[in-house]
C-alpha cells in the first residue's frame, strides 16, 4: 500500500485546509473545515456515471455479432461430398428451392459466371454438367436445368433452382415447393 504525505502549512493546516480557511469568512454560520471536506467527500461518492466510450461500444458490438455468427457454418467451412454422376433416369423427389439476386455475375463453383436468368440448378453432389428435369406438380410445369453449382444439403433440399428455371415452373412466388427430378443427360 502507497502512502502520501501532505505537506503542511506554518499553522498545521494541509493545502486544501489552508485554502478553505483562507477564504473562508469567520461567519459562524459558514460551515468548518471538516463539514467542508466531508460534503465534497460525499460529492466524490455520487458522481454520475459517465457514458460509455465509443471504442467501448465498438468493442461490445464486435463480441454481439461474433458471436451471433458463430452458430451457423458457413459454405466455406462445409466439406461437399464428392460429386457423383447419377445415371440416366434416377428419379428423386424432394425440395426445390431458388437463388439468383446476389449471386448473378459471380462464379459458381464449377468456376463458370453465374446467371441468374439462365436455366442452370446447384445440387450437393451431382456431377456438374448433369441434366435434369425438373417437375413441379403444383404447376404441372417441369424444365430441363444443367447442374453448375454446389450449395450446402443441410437445409434438407434437394436442388437450387436459378431465378430463371424458377420462374419457368412458377416457383418464384411460393420459394420452395415439392419437386420431382429426373436425370435426362
Amino acid at each position: 500500500m502507497t502512502s502520501f504525505v501532505i505537506p503542511r502549512d506554518s499553522n498545521g493546516t494541509g493545502p486544501e485546509e489552508s485554502a478553505v480557511s483562507a477564504s473562508a469568512p469567520a461567519d459562524p454560520s459558514s460551515p468548518r473545515k471538516g463539514e467542508l471536506l466531508e460534503s465534497r467527500r460525499e460529492s466524490r461518492r455520487r458522481r454520475i456515471p459517465r457514458r460509455p466510450t465509443r471504442a467501448v461500444l465498438l468493442g461490445m458490438t464486435a463480441l454481439v455479432l461474433l458471436a451471433a455468427c458463430s452458430g451457423n457454418p458457413s459454405p466455406k467451412a462445409y466439406a461437399f461430398p464428392p460429386p457423383e454422376a447419377p445415371a440416366v433416369g434416377t428419379v428423386v423427389e424432394g425440395v426445390a428451392s431458388w437463388y439468383g439476386p446476389g449471386y448473378d455475375g459471380k462464379k459458381t463453383s464449377s468456376g463458370e459466371v453465374f446467371d441468374q436468368d439462365a436455366l442452370t440448378a446447384a445440387h450437393a453432389y451431382w456431377a456438374f454438367g448433369t441434366r435434369v428435369k425438373v417437375s413441379f406438380p403444383a404447376t404441372g410445369r417441369s424444365v430441363v436445368v444443367r447442374i453448375n453449382d454446389r450449395f450446402p444439403s443441410h437445409k434438407g433440399r434437394a436442388i437450387d433452382l436459378s431465378r430463371g428455371a424458377a420462374k419457368a415452373i412458377g416457383l418464384v412466388g411460393p420459394g420452395t415447393g415439392q419437386v420431382r427430378l429426373e436425370v435426362v443427360e
